[in-house]
C-alpha cells in the first residue's frame, strides 16, 4: 500500500468504490459544477455529510444562476439584433435575417 499524500491525492478523494479519483471527473466541468460534484463525492468520507451536501447545493445554485445570466445575455443580444433589423426596415423589405434562436436557461 502506498503512503497517503494529502496534497496530491487526499484520502477522502480516493475512497469512492469506483476507484476513480474525484478530480478525474471534475476537471472537465465548470468551477461551480465541479465543486458541487466534489462535495457530493466526499460527503460520506470526511465526517459531516450534511455540511458537504449543503455546500454542493450552494455551488449548484450558483451554477444555475450563472447559466440563467448567460442565457439572459444571449437573449438580450438576439433581441437587440431583431430591433436593429426592424429599425433598418429590413424585415418589411424581405431581406434575409440571420438565423435566430432564443436560448432557454438550462
Amino acid at each position: 500500500m502506498s503512503t497517503p499524500d494529502p496534497v496530491n491525492h487526499p484520502e477522502h478523494y480516493l475512497t469512492h468504490r469506483s476507484g476513480i479519483e474525484c478530480i478525474t471527473i471534475t476537471e472537465h466541468m465548470s468551477f461551480c459544477l465541479g465543486n458541487a460534484i466534489k462535495y457530493i463525492w466526499r460527503a460520506d468520507s470526511k465526517g459531516d455529510a450534511i455540511n458537504d451536501l449543503a455546500k454542493a447545493i450552494w455551488y449548484l445554485e450558483r451554477e444555475i444562476t450563472r447559466r440563467k445570466a448567460l442565457a439572459d445575455m444571449e437573449n438580450a443580444r438576439l433581441i437587440g439584433m431583431i430591433a436593429d433589423c426592424l429599425e433598418k426596415d429590413l424585415v418589411t423589405k424581405s431581406v434575409s435575417l440571420p438565423s435566430l434562436t432564443l436560448t432557454q436557461p438550462q
